[in-house]
Formats: structure tokens, C-alpha cells, sequence
């Protein structure tokens, strides 16, 4: 259990009422042994399983609680059941964000569907009302520059009833145009009214759906007993693996009860946006300020059918395999190979006899040298941006059905993939291809799509600071652009400015294929010659691509973040004197040993702070190692402190440590870097992870184990009094309130002459 959100004020005692008596009477109230589930997963016999569940369930007790749905399954008269409001539907509430957000959200109260599993109404009408294909709401609203995003479904469901929403996100001229917006939403629902339910949707649904299930990818033992525990509670125990992607009724009432019940006059609109005024209020606990008001009649009346006409749903999904070839299974492992090919690229080929699935992944890693200042980066991210937003409507039903693509930029270039399942998988890469040679110049996506970036980059500001911290650590140590210069670049970039820097990005290059599962190698080779082809990326004279790492002078360097946050943060980051697997491998192990430690001394013996922690820091070869601390009263300077006293303090525990003890940290760490793959997504991880980090004979994980394995006492507690007591390499980043008050460090102070420097 946990709490998602609250405060000390909120867990404080109360005149009369102290915070421990109030918890043991929810517990006596709310925990019943017939309101709670049980999932057991393991290898002993079913019957020795059932014997260790009684010795440790048998005592939990029964009680009169109130169960967490009503086990009738008629339906009740009014929407939404007992969901009560302060005042009368409809009506609309506004909010002003802290973030720079848009957002216009419709939300009706309809009956609880916790009995209705086996139609799904809410997954029914959610995929048709959140469509994206030509002719959608969302389409419609993205041509007009409006919006950039929909999203259509149930909220929550309880025993009182359930919510479903229609979330809008809404562009500067949408806020604008707000009224239209909104007039369109109902619209949009008042047309699926009218058409109804119609079986070929359904069937098409219910197909993707078991055929997800059919092909659902292992899942890791307590992620797999949390879906199952959760599962117990909505579905039959026989229907629990599948109830969820099962559709196996079409019941055209129940599916038209649920529809009719998305009416205006019952409907709550809520609009979240910085620009709004008037707000009458503020909430107790958040400090966000906000206004409630009824909803203008004119929403209300039904929509003329012009306006439904400019409307249409999407048509049967053209992405849906024809056919599932599925790779072997448990039939060893072997490592990728490299491809002989003419197309002067880099082809990698791995062929699953591991999983038996019928899925692959393609993925086109592109090394671009155009791509040099914060001024390529930003206009590189808005033309992809532009591509993508241009590929929606025709690559929305790829998704639907387990296909999809990425489309982002890196460090040093530009990368596309495609992954799913492989029937369909050179058609997707076909429609990509195209959108990136013949993207649509249109002026209204243009600017969508720039204010877009620029209010997400931005917002970063609005962040935790420790989270703010952690993101200058690759600026400062590779040269790359932080957010906010991204966001000062792409402030004067005009349209003209991206169609001629997109004329000159994929000229020259390098190009490096990866293809795993289930694509044969021949059609490995045909993807990758047909995106070097359209893209007409050239490699002669080509420089090498390189990353470059600065190595840390062996000194304490500061860096100090003006945060907007009330809380004061700090973060040390500890770089490995080398960039070798050795001092990988310590690293992790001393991360490993002082992990829990740090936390329990810093947050729950001193309470600095709420985040507290240590992170795995690597930038490609090179180790690191990251300990934070985010506290609403402790200052940078004590925060400091207490972090090095820790170190310090803890030497005596690493120095007194014994055999027995390093074994189990030696054992716990192995855990974690041989564990197997579960799935071809895992795999192909560690293939792509090992391509990164340079180890083509993909035996990175090997290596490093056996480097943990290299471990003694000595060598633990010489790097550890090195690293973190000494402190050889060490940058502190702290957030601070004023610009002015603390040591602000560029890349350029960093890296020099003795830095790392990786070729691609």
C-alpha cells in the first residue's frame, strides 16, 4: 500500500482524534479477509502452495465491511449511481496550472461496468471516441491548429459508479476557440450516439485483443501475481488470465445503455489553463486557484447534422496481420550476426529461437554529422515532431493492433524503428520513410508543434529540483543541450528555417541496421537498403561520428541550479577514475552495498527529505554514481554535509566488511546483471545496449560479471576509499533560489583535452 498523495498536516493528529487511532479503525473498518485477493506464483507443487498461503492467511480476520461493489448486476436508473457533486449537473469547473498546460476535458458519470466485463462497453466506446484515423475529432481539431492530443476512456470505476472522460489537449488558439472546441467534443460523441454499436467494430476489437493476449509477452513473477490479485476482483477465478482481453459477448443494449448515458446536461467540463482569469478559488491542500460555474445552455441542444456530417469513424483497420509467423522457442541463444551486404552500412541480424513470438524489431540507428550546435538539435527535434504529428492519422489503427514505430533524435543523429508484430512491419516503415522525405509543410502543424516543444522544454523548470539536477548531469558532461537552450533556439526558427536545414540533414552519415525476432534476413536487408535509399544518405568522406565524456579533475567542482521549487536539493555525482569494466563493476558494487544504507540514515533516522536516494550514473563507458537529497527545510550547505559525513562515516562498515557479507552483495548484484530475458524486447535491449557501448561480440554482461565476480575485499574497500572519500572526481549540483548566489559550470569547463571521446 502507499500513499499517492499528502503532507505532514494531513497525517497529523487531530484535537481528539491522534493519527494512530484513526488508522487502526480503518483497518478494522476496511480490512476483511472477503474484500481482499491473493495471488501465489512459485515452483512448489500446487498443494504445498495452498499450505503456506493457510499457515499465513488463515488468521486474517472477517469482518462486516462494506464490499467494493454491489454484487446485483442491474443496472440503475440514473447515471453514475451514488457519485454525488456539490452542485447540480452540468457544470464547468476551471483550474489554473502551475505547468504551462492546456486541457479541455468533458466527464460524465455513468454506471459502474465492473459487471459488464464480458462486452467492455468503456473499451468499446473509448477506442471509437478516441480515434485519430481521417475524419476524427482529434484530426479534425489538429488541422485547424486547435490541438495536439485526445484521449478517450473510463477514469475510474467504484461501486458508487464510474466516470469516462474525452481529455482535449488544447493549443494557445484552441484555448481560444474553446467554445468550439467544446461544441465539436459533443458533437463527436452525439454522432456515436447515432450510429450505435456495429458488430464488425467489435469483432476487430475483440480479434486485436485476444490476439494480444494470445501473444502477451512474460511477465516477471510479481508484476505477473499484482495483475492477477487485481484481476480476482473484477473477473471469475476460471476468466481471470484472460478477462480482460477476452470480449467474448456482443451485447448491442448494454453497449447502447452505456453510450446514451454521455449526455450534455449531465456532463462535467473541466478546462485547465494558465491564462484563465476570474478564479474565485483555492483549493486547501494544492494552493491552486480555480472557479465553478454552470454550463451555457447553448452546449446542451442537439448538434445540426452539418456539423455531424464533417465527421466520420475510422474504417475496418488496414494493419491487421495477416499472418502471426512465430520464431522457435527454447531453442538455445545465439548471438546476432553481421550481414555481408552492398549498401556500405553496418546490418545487424538476430534470429529468435528463444521466445516463440511472431514479433521483430527494426531499428535504423543514423549518425548525422549536420548535427553539430543546440540550433540543429532543436530544429532537427521540430521537424521530427512535424513527421510524426503528419504520420498520426495514418499510423493511429498500426498501433491499435501491436504495430508500432519510434522516430527521435540522439546524441549523434537520428534514429527510426519499427517493432510488433512482423507481418506488417516493412509496410509501417514504408509510410515513415515517406513522411520523412515528403513531410507535409503545412504552416498550422508548424506552429503546433514549435509552441509544443517549447512549452514542454520549458515546463522542465517546474519539475522537482532534484529531478531538475539529474537532468543537468549529460549537458555538463557531453556538451549536450539542456531544455531550455533548446527552447531559446527554437524561439526564432521559422518554417522556411526547417525545410532547409531538413534539405541538408541526412546528406552525409553513417547508418547501422539492427533487425531481432522473427524478420528474416532477407527483408532485413530490403528495409535497410530501402531506407538508405530514400532517405539518399551518402557516406563517403564521411568524419567519424563521436560522443565525447568529460573526465572530471580530480577535485570537488560545483554547479548550482536556480529552481522556481520551495525545496532545496543536492546531488553528488561520483565519475570512476577510469572507464574500465573493473571500475564499472566497483561502482555498481559499491552502489549496491551503501544503497539502503544512505536511505535509512538520511530519510528515516536524520528526515533531510522525502527523495532520498542513489543512482547509477554511466555516460556510455564511463561509471558514475549519483546520491541525492530533496528536503523542504534542510539547506544545500547541511545537505552537503550530512552526505559527506555519511561517506565518511560509512568507510568504517566497508573496512570492517567480511567475506560473507561482500558474497551476498556480490550475489545480489550478479542477480541484476545476468538475469534473463523474460520476453524479445529484453533481449533485444541487451543486443542494442551492448552495440552502444561498443562490444560487438555483445558479451558486455558477460564481462561485467565476471569483473563483479574479480571482486575481494581489497579491491572493494581501495575503491571505495577512492572514490568516496577521498573524492577524486566529484561535481556537487545544487539547487539554489537566486542566479547569483552559486558557482554556475558550463560544458566547456569540463571537457578538455583528457576527455573521452567514442567513435560510431
Amino acid at each position: 500500500a502507499w500513499f499517492s498523495v499528502g503532507n505532514l498536516e494531513t497525517l497529523a493528529d487531530r484535537p481528539g482524534k491522534p493519527l494512530r487511532d484513526e488508522l487502526i479503525d480503518f483497518y478494522k473498518e476496511k480490512y476483511s479477509s472477503h474484500l481482499m485477493t491473493l495471488a501465489v506464483v512459485g515452483t512448489e507443487p500446487l498443494d504445498q502452495l495452498e499450505a503456506m498461503v493457510r499457515a499465513r492467511f488463515a488468521e486474517v480476520p472477517l469482518r462486516q465491511a462494506v464490499p467494493p461493489r454491489k454484487a446485483e448486476t442491474t443496472r440503475r436508473q440514473s447515471p453514475g449511481g451514488g457519485i454525488t457533486f456539490t452542485r447540480e449537473l452540468p457544470f464547468e469547473l476551471r483550474i489554473e496550472p502551475v505547468r504551462e498546460i492546456r486541457e479541455l476535458s468533458v466527464v460524465f458519470p455513468v454506471d459502474s461496468v465492473a459487471d459488464l466485463w464480458r462486452t467492455n462497453p468503456e473499451i468499446y466506446w473509448g477506442h471509437l471516441l478516441g480515434d485519430e484515423t481521417d475524419g476524427s475529432l482529434i484530426a479534425h481539431l489538429r488541422a485547424q491548429g486547435l490541438a495536439d492530443g485526445l484521449a478517450a476512456g473510463l477514469s475510474f470505476d467504484t461501486r458508487h459508479g464510474a466516470l469516462f472522460s474525452i481529455k482535449v489537449e488544447l493549443t494557445p488558439l484552441g484555448l481560444k476557440a474553446k467554445d468550439s472546441v467544446l461544441a465539436d467534443i459533443f458533437a463527436w460523441v452525439e454522432k456515436a450516439q447515432a450510429q450505435g454499436p456495429e458488430k464488425w467494430r467489435f469483432d476487430e476489437l475483440a480479434e486485436i485483443s485476444r490476439t494480444a493476449f494470445r501473444f502477451s509477452e512474460k511477465l516477471s513473477p510479481p508484476a505477473f501475481v499484482q495483475h492477477l490479485s487485481r484481476a480476482l476482483r473484477f473477473y471469475p477465478p476460471e476468466e481471470v488470465l484472460r478477462g480482460s482481453s477476452w470480449f467474448p459477448d456482443y451485447d448491442e443494449s448494454v453497449l447502447s445503455d452505456f453510450v446514451a448515458q454521455l449526455e450534455p446536461d449531465r456532463a462535467i467540463v473541466m478546462l485547465v489553463a494558465p491564462e484563465l482569469g476570474n478564479l474565485d478559488r483555492v483549493s486547501k491542500w494544492y494552493s491552486a486557484s480555480y472557479g465553478v460555474g454552470s454550463l451555457a445552455q447553448k452546449y446542451i441542444a442537439k448538434t445540426p447534422r452539418d456539423t455531424l456530417e464533417k465527421f466520420a469513424f475510422a474504417p475496418p483497420n488496414p494493419y491487421l496481420p495477416e499472418a502471426y509467423p512465430v520464431s522457435e522457442k527454447n531453442a538455445g541463444v545465439a548471438n546476432p550476426v553481421k550481414l555481408e551486404n552492398a549498401l556500405d552500412a553496418v546490418v545487424w541480424h538476430y534470429e529468435d529461437t528463444e521466445f516463440g513470438s511472431p514479433r521483430a524489431a527494426f531499428e535504423a540507428r543514423l549518425l548525422l554529422p549536420k548535427i553539430q550546435s543546440c540550433d540543429d538539435a532543436a530544429q532537427t527535434d521540430l521537424y521530427l515532431a512535424m513527421v510524426v504529428d503528419g504520420l498520426s492519422a495514418k499510423t493511429y489503427q498500426a498501433g491499435i493492433t501491436g504495430l508500432g514505430y519510434s522516430l527521435y533524435r540522439t546524441p549523434q543523429g537520428v534514429n527510426i524503428g519499427v517493432d510488433g508484430y512482423a507481418d506488417r512491419q516493412a509496410t509501417l516503415l514504408e509510410h515513415v520513410l515517406s513522411a520523412l522525405t515528403r513531410p507535409q509543410w503545412d504552416a498550422n502543424r508548424f506552429q503546433r508543434k514549435k509552441q509544443d516543444l517549447i512549452r514542454s522544454w520549458r515546463n522542465s523548470t517546474k519539475s522537482w529540483p532534484v529531478r531538475q539536477l539529474f537532468a543537468q548531469v549529460k549537458p555538463l558532461l557531453t556538451g549536450a543541450c539542456d531544455e531550455l537552450a533548446l527552447a531559446d533556439s527554437l524561439d526564432q526558427v521559422d518554417l522556411k528555417d526547417v525545410k532547409a536545414f531538413r534539405k541538408t540533414l541526412f546528406r552525409k552519415g553513417y547508418a547501422r541496421f539492427y533487425a531481432g525476432g522473427v524478420l528474416p534476413s532477407e527483408q532485413t536487408l530490403a528495409m535497410a537498403e530501402k531506407t538508405l535509399k530514400q532517405l539518399g544518405l551518402a557516406t563517403a568522406g564521411v568524419e567519424p561520428v563521436v560522443e565525447t565524456v568529460a573526465k572530471i579533475p580530480q577535485r570537488d567542482l560545483e554547479h548550482s541550479v536556480e529552481v522556481e521549487h520551495a525545496d532545496h536539493s543536492v546531488l553528488l555525482y561520483v565519475q570512476g577514475d577510469a572507464d574500465t569494466l573493473r571500475e564499472r563493476a566497483h561502482m555498481a558494487m559499491i552502489k549496491q552495498i551503501m544503497e539502503a544504507p544512505f536511505y535509512s540514515q538520511l530519510r528515516t533516522e536524520k528526515q533531510l527529505g522525502y527523495a532520498v536516494g542513489t543512482s547509477i550514473l554511466h555516460r556510455n563507458r564511463v561509471p558514475g554514481i549519483g546520491l541525492y537529497v530533496q528536503s523542504p527545510q534542510t539547506p544545500p550547505v547541511e545537505i552537503k554535509r550530512e552526505i559527506l559525513h555519511f561517506l565518511k562515516g560509512y568507510s568504517e562498515n566497508v573496512t570492517t566488511m567480511s567475506e560473507t557479507d561482500l558474497d551476498r552483495f556480490r550475489n545480489a548484484l550478479l542477480a541484476g546483471i545476468e538475469e534473463k530475458p523474460k520476453n524479445l524486447s529484453q533481449r533485444v535491449g541487451l543486443h542494442q545496449e551492448a552495440l552502444y557501448l561498443g562490444f560487438d561480440d555483445f558479451a558486455f554482461r558477460d564481462e561485467l560479471a565476471n569483473q563483479v565476480r574479480a571482486i575481494t575485499l581489497i579491491s572493494l574497500k581501495d575503491a571505495y576509499h577512492r572514490l568516496m572519500v577521498d573524492g577524486s572526481r566529484r561535481l556537487w549540483l545544487k539547487s539554489l533560489h537566486a542566479p547569483a548566489s552559486g558557482a554556475v559550470l558550463g560544458s566547456a569547463d569540463l571537457i578538455g583535452e583528457t576527455a573521452y571521446r567514442y567513435a560510431f
